[in-house]
């Protein structure tokens, strides 16, 4: 018996909106994801037996707040939004194949990245004009 991976077995998401007047709303959205363990083709995945103690690599839990902020002006809108508001460090596994491997862990067997760091905070603005 083995688990395919990639896919967290906990996931929540969690959002609340603030309108405040008629002059700003706030907008938050949560999300968790539990450990996962990588995908069975993975090169940084255990390749032994199943109930095998070490599993390889598995990814960390990790938590990301996204945060939407909007000012109303006479006829405008300037939207900022910000992902991972916190900048937490977290990383995906790789795609298809994923069997690059690290210099520490295993050999590469190919070119595809086992494991993906995803981006820190970043803001994205938006100006609204209405005509």
């Amino acid at each position: 018996y083995s688990t395919l991976g990639d896919i967290s077995p906990h996931k929540v998401s969690l959002g609340f909106n603030l309108p405040i007047q008629n002059i700003m709303n706030i907008n938050l959205r949560a999300n968790y994801v539990g450990p996962r363990e990588l995908y069975l083709s993975n090169a940084l995945r255990n390749k032994g037996e199943p109930l095998q103690r070490d599993k390889g690599i598995i990814l960390d839990n990790y938590v990301l707040i996204n945060g939407s902020f909007s000012f109303l002006f006479k006829y405008t809108t300037l939207v900022v939004k910000v992902f991972n508001l916190l900048n937490h460090s977290y990383y995906h596994p790789g795609q298809e194949q994923a069997d690059a491997g690290n210099n520490f862990y295993t050999r590469s067997e190919g070119y595809r990245n086992s494991i993906l760091p995803q981006p820190g905070r970043y803001f994205l603005f938006t100006l609204n004009f209405e005509f």
